[in-house]
This record gives C-alpha cells, structure tokens and sequence, in this order.
C-alpha cells in the first residue's frame, strides 16, 4: 500500500470516527487527496453547526416552537378582505374563537383566544407592518405566546382573494409548556380547527355586507 492509500484510508477511518457521516462521501472510492477530503469534511461540519446538528447526532426540537400556514379562498376582492383583517376589533364578531379584544392604541390590542381545548390565550399584538398595497399585515406577539404572525392577501384571477396566514411562535403560557411533548399534536390540531373557522366567519361576513 502506498503512502497515498495509507493517507486515504485513515482520513476516511478519522470522518467515520469524527461523525458517522461517511456516507457524505467515500474517501477510497474517489481517490481524493487527503487535504481535500478534510476540507469537505469542515464544509459539511460547517453545515450542520449552521442547522445546530451535530453529525451522527438526531437533531434538538424546541417542543414549545410551533410555525403554522393557512391558507384560505374567500370570495371578495382583496381590498375588502385586507379592509375585514385590519381591523382586529371586530374579529369576535366573524371569528368565533377570538373571545376578546381590547384596543390599547391605534397599533396595539390585547386579543383573547379560546378553541376547542379548555384554555384561553391572551397575547399583546402589536402592529409591524401594515401595506395594504402589497396586501401584507404584520404584527408581533407577545404573552402566552410570542412571536410573529403576517396575513398576505393576493387576487386569486377570479375576482376572489387567496388568503395567506404565516404565524410562528413560542409558547410561553407554564401550563402548555408543562404539556409540550404530549400536548403538541393536540395543540397543532387546535390551531386548525380555529383557522378553519375563521376562513368560515370572514367568508360568511364578507357575503353578508
């Protein structure tokens, strides 16, 4: 065996002990140098530290992270879709699982949800962004959940609107962290059923007026 092989096999002996990834790619068969068998090996190390996952290791979950995407037709043009989304006041009117909403400001609300499981959550919502000529609302999120949630609304080519919600957040209430593992499918099917019959609420109200 030449010293070549010799360099070669123990670069792929040390990735296979480093991380178990040598798969990623296959030191003898390529024939590849030494040197660059390590560099590839700092790219692909580089890649999972980005994603924090360490090779050979399964990935950490945050069990209190959740991101949703809805995604509703409604049959109105987009201005009067965004002109029924801007104004949260009224969302306990056409929303049934939306209990309550204060008004702080011209910006800020406290906004009460309830679904079908027995909590409430009460969060802050505070107004990031409003264009209604890009059909986009943002607002943050804060209290027993925190983060962000965006509502984008497109024509649909037919005289209706598609309607895109973005939410992603972190829960915060102790009672639903206490439940994060066994809870989470629970509370992701919560979270449709209540996006479900909002669509139902705002495309009702926008038929009525």
């Amino acid at each position: 065996m030449t010293i070549r092989h010799r360099a070669q096999r123990s670069a792929g002996t040390w990735i296979k002990a480093k991380g178990g990834f040598s798969d990623y790619f296959d030191t003898r068969a390529s024939g590849v140098n030494p040197p660059d068998v390590f560099q590839n090996a700092g790219t692909f190390l580089r890649k999972c530290e980005a994603k924090n996952v360490l090779p050979g290791h399964t990935p950490r979950v945050d069990w209190n992270h959740y991101v949703f995407r809805s995604l509703w037709a409604l049959p109105a043009p987009p201005a009067a879709v965004y002109r029924e989304l801007e104004r949260i006041e009224d969302y306990p009117r056409w929303w049934p699982q939306v209990r309550d909403v204060t008004r702080l400001d011209t910006t800020t609300g406290t906004v009460r949800i309830r679904s079908l499981l027995p909590y409430d959550l009460t969060q802050t919502v505070r107004e990031s962004r409003r264009d209604p000529e890009a059909g986009v609302l943002e607002v943050s999120l804060s209290g027993d959940i925190e983060g962000r949630a965006r509502w984008t609304v497109a024509p649909d080519g037919t005289g209706g609107s598609r309607v895109r919600y973005d939410q992603e957040v972190d829960v915060r209430k102790p009672l639903l962290r206490r439940l994060a593992v066994p809870g989470r499918p629970l509370f992701r099917a919560n979270h449709r059923l209540m996006m479900r019959a909002g669509r139902r609420g705002l495309a009702a109200r926008l038929n009525a007026v």
